[in-house]
């Protein structure tokens, strides 16, 4: 997928994106591109990714139909394929991303853990750490 549809693609993502990887950060970023496969058994999915002269980054990756693992994992070994000599970061990949297994299955490694990748999600509204964040306050500024 050349940028425009990527980042169109990218627009049907069903979970939260992070900064790096909102639709507004790829459509800015001068080199954003995807992926989309549609397997033998029905399996169907997408990866949106950015392309640097040495590597590969900001992967979001999407099964719209089938085992996410296999999907994933087919996805992940295209990539490879296409750009066989560059690097490839992915980042804040949540410990519950049902992809987390192909990555695994294809050798990539853990370089460092976020908490934010291993809690669950939360509502930003609902800061129960920090309730007071989000009270609203009867004081006006002066």
């Amino acid at each position: 997928m050349e940028k425009d549809e990527a980042v169109q693609t990218l627009q049907s993502y069903p979970n939260h994106l992070s900064w790096i990887t909102a639709i507004a950060s790829m459509r800015n970023a001068p080199n954003t591109m995807g992926l989309r496969i549609r397997m033998p058994d029905g399996g169907a999915g997408w990866l949106v990714f950015r392309l640097h002269k040495f590597s590969l980054s900001h992967l979001i990756m999407h099964t719209e139909q089938g085992n996410a693992v296999e999907v994933g994992t087919q996805l992940l070994r295209h990539l490879d394929k296409q750009y066989p000599n560059l690097d490839t970061y992915a980042e804040n990949i949540h410990e519950s991303d049902p992809h987390l297994p192909a990555f695994k299955a294809l050798s990539f490694f853990e370089n460092f853990s976020r908490v934010e990748m291993r809690r669950p999600a939360m509502n930003p509204f609902q800061n129960k750490y920090f309730p007071e964040l989000h009270k609203k306050s009867n004081q006006s500024a002066i």
